[in-house]
Parts: structure tokens; C-alpha cells; sequence
């Protein structure tokens, strides 16, 4: 996942997204490239319980773009394999529900 999102998120990759969809990309400096354990450990040091943990969305630069609907179904599917059987860190957005305890 940090090798994509570096990918991703480089200047010409945005450039390039940009002149396919003809429109601005939004900055990126809302995203942040953090590890699951980092933000597991952020969590339960910060006196977080982890009640249920999520993984989803895979972005493959290239194959998104140029692949049209086809690709969209394939990584759909791969993105479904991937959940059900990982590895999950290739998966680009991590959700995390939490508790705080008293």
C-alpha cells in the first residue's frame, strides 16, 4: 500500500489524472500513509479499545485510469479476494472503530 500511495500521489501520476478527467485534483495533503500497527498502537496508547477493524479500497495507478468499467469490476473482485482471504495491507483505506475507556 505505501508503494502504491507513493505512486499515486506523485506529481505525475496527479498530472496525469488530472489531463484523463480534465478536472483539478483535490491536494492531497488530507492523507496520511500510516501503518495498521502504528495507528492500532496510537489508539490503544491514547486508552482506545479496538472494537472492529476494516480494510478496503484498492487503487492500482494505470489499471484505474486507462482500464475503463472492465478494470473497475476486476479490482472490485481482487479488492473482495483480498478482503476475504489478504493480505489486507494492499488495501488502501483502514477504518478502525474504537472506545475509549473511562
Amino acid at each position: 500500500m505505501e508503494l502504491m500511495s507513493r505512486l499515486a500521489l506523485s506529481r505525475p501520476m496527479i498530472g496525469l489524472t488530472r489531463r484523463i478527467y480534465r478536472e483539478p485534483v483535490v491536494p492531497t495533503g488530507h492523507i496520511s500513509v500510516t501503518d495498521r500497527g502504528s495507528i492500532l498502537r496510537m489508539l490503544r496508547s491514547s486508552g482506545f479499545s479496538i472494537l472492529k477493524s476494516s480494510y478496503f479500497g484498492l487503487y492500482l495507478p494505470g489499471l484505474a485510469e486507462f482500464g475503463g468499467a472492465r478494470a473497475v469490476g476486476w479490482l472490485r473482485r481482487l479488492e473482495a479476494l483480498i478482503q476475504r482471504f489478504g493480505p489486507e495491507q494492499l488495501l488502501w483505506t483502514q477504518l478502525h472503530v474504537a472506545r475509549r475507556e473511562k
